[in-house]
């Protein structure tokens, strides 16, 4: 999907992709960390090393998936908010003009 999106010069799409492509990969790394903590505490591994892959998968995709969401949300607000400073400037900018 990413490469996709920078094909057809999407690039914001392909940025959100490339973050949740960066976190499939991580899965491996805290996964390992997960099955040593929570495979070995339980008595059987099969069931411990089954909850890590789901606790990696879904924990990485999770923060990937809050932190697009709130990257989104901040320049949503950033636009708005320059959106309304150019519109009050250029409204005093008439005023000034008008009754000069």
């Amino acid at each position: 999907m990413a490469f996709k999106y920078i094909r057809a010069k999407h690039i914001q799409k392909h940025e959100q992709w490339m973050y949740r492509s960066y976190a499939v990969t991580f899965v491996a790394v805290t996964f390992r960390i997960w099955s040593a903590l929570i495979g070995y505490s339980l008595d059987d591994f099969q069931i411990g090393y089954s909850a890590a892959v789901w606790v990696s998968l879904i924990g990485h995709s999770k923060k990937t998936s809050f932190y697009l969401r709130s990257k989104n949300t901040i320049k949503t607000r950033l636009n708005a908010t320059s959106f309304y400073r150019v519109f009050r400037d250029y409204s005093i900018l008439l005023l000034k003009n008008k009754f000069i």
